[in-house]
């Protein structure tokens, strides 16, 4: 995941089916998220109209995220590796945990250092 020079997220073929493909099924059809827009931090619809979005572009297309984007997926992923563990979260997404963990700090550290604006 990296920050390109005109503001977009970059991310790598591997970072896009995690969090574009593999966390949005889980939070959607995995496992049921009570309160979904406070713990998501958008709507089902909303969710599922920005992954849709996302998906539909190409894979050498940078990923232009806003914060308030960026912290929804970072959100989503928080809790499919809150939900699944470090046991299950391979099995259930068929990425490594470790894989999760590294793009959540990545996250967190882009939000909370605000570069992504």
């Amino acid at each position: 995941m990296k920050r390109s020079d005109v503001g977009q997220l970059k991310i790598d073929p591997d970072e896009r089916e995690l969090l574009l493909w593999k966390i949005p099924n889980q939070v959607i059809n995995g496992f049921k998220v009570d309160c979904f827009q406070e713990r998501v931090g958008a709507s089902e619809n909303e969710f599922n109209s920005l992954t849709k979005h996302l998906r539909s572009m190409s894979d050498s297309e940078a990923v232009a995220l806003d914060p308030h984007e960026m912290r929804v997926f970072r959100n989503a992923l928080a809790l499919t590796m809150f939900e699944f563990g470090v046991e299950e979260f391979a099995t259930q997404t068929g990425s490594a945990f470790e894989q999760g963990h590294r793009i959540l700090r990545e996250l967190n550290s882009l939000l909370e250092i605000g570069e992504i604006d």
